[in-house]
């Protein structure tokens, strides 16, 4: 019986040192979130990845779609979704 309650002494303090640990680093982060330039470059760094992504897919579905215009009955449709996109694009 003073075997276990030594065990579960020995948890709960290894759990307070953890949660203790965890708590400084979240107050660390908070503190590093809150600086305005990091928010500003983190904004710049994200809408800049947008639009590069949006870019690439557009142009891979362009190149994708591009070898369907050899099936007649698929032509007219292809053509428009292309011209749509390109148009878009710009």
């Amino acid at each position: 019986m003073a075997d276990e309650e030594g065990k579960t002494e020995d948890w709960a303090k290894e759990l307070a040192e953890q949660i203790r640990q965890q708590n400084i680093l979240l107050e660390k982060q908070l503190k590093f979130g809150r600086n305005w330039r990091v928010q500003v470059r983190n904004g710049l760094v994200q809408g800049f990845s947008f639009a590069v992504g949006a870019s690439i897919l557009v142009s891979t579905i362009i190149w994708l779609i591009k070898p369907l215009k050899g099936i007649e009955a698929l032509r007219p449709a292809i053509e428009q979704l292309s011209q749509d996109l390109q148009r878009r694009g710009r």
